[in-house]
């Protein structure tokens, strides 16, 4: 935070720094920080990044307004696969079920065409629940060397798979320096 702040003072103008900011405040878990970040982005240029504050949003479990952020990130940049893996989750969290099973369905329809990173997989079972389910597609992530697996110990998005043991196994599998 301190070098991301010091980066900020010396270009305040930069966007790309304000935007990382907000990710770095969001994977920190300081939410309030990250969705005033964020939101004084758009403030600025409406839509820049609806992405990291839905799910910042996500983070306060604020479901209705990330889902709304989330939503009009679609209308920006499409229907991108981590898009919909996010807010397949977000939905499931907010007990939108039907909605995070059609995304879901979507996504593994497009994997038939296209490579999907099994960890966006995870991400939408976790909004339902189902841990289980996530962490097969996180150990399946784990074997074909899925890059999203490197931000296993800080993505927020997989907190809720922390105290799993087959998580830390996972972890431990990943062989980060101490």
């Amino acid at each position: 935070m301190r070098q991301m702040t010091y980066a900020a003072e010396l270009n305040p103008m930069d966007l790309q720094t304000r935007d990382v900011m907000g990710y770095v405040t969001y994977a920190a878990r300081q939410y309030d920080s990250a969705i005033s970040q964020f939101n004084e982005l758009n403030a600025s240029y409406p839509g820049i990044d609806d992405f990291g504050l839905g799910w910042s949003y996500r983070g306060k479990k604020m479901y209705p307004e990330a889902i709304a952020a989330l939503q009009r990130e679609l209308v920006h940049s499409g229907r991108r696969p981590l898009l919909l893996a996010s807010l397949a989750s977000v939905y499931g969290l907010a007990g939108r079920k039907r909605e995070a099973l059609r995304l879901i369905d979507e996504l593994k329809e497009r994997s038939r065409q296209h490579y999907i990173s099994d960890s966006l997989f995870a991400e939408a079972y976790i909004g339902l629940g189902e841990k289980d389910e996530a962490m097969s597609w996180l150990e399946r992530a784990y074997e074909e060397h899925d890059q999203w697996m490197v931000y296993i110990k800080s993505y927020p998005g997989w907190d809720a798979l922390r105290s799993e043991p087959r998580f830390q196994a996972l972890v431990r599998r990943m062989n980060f320096p101490p």
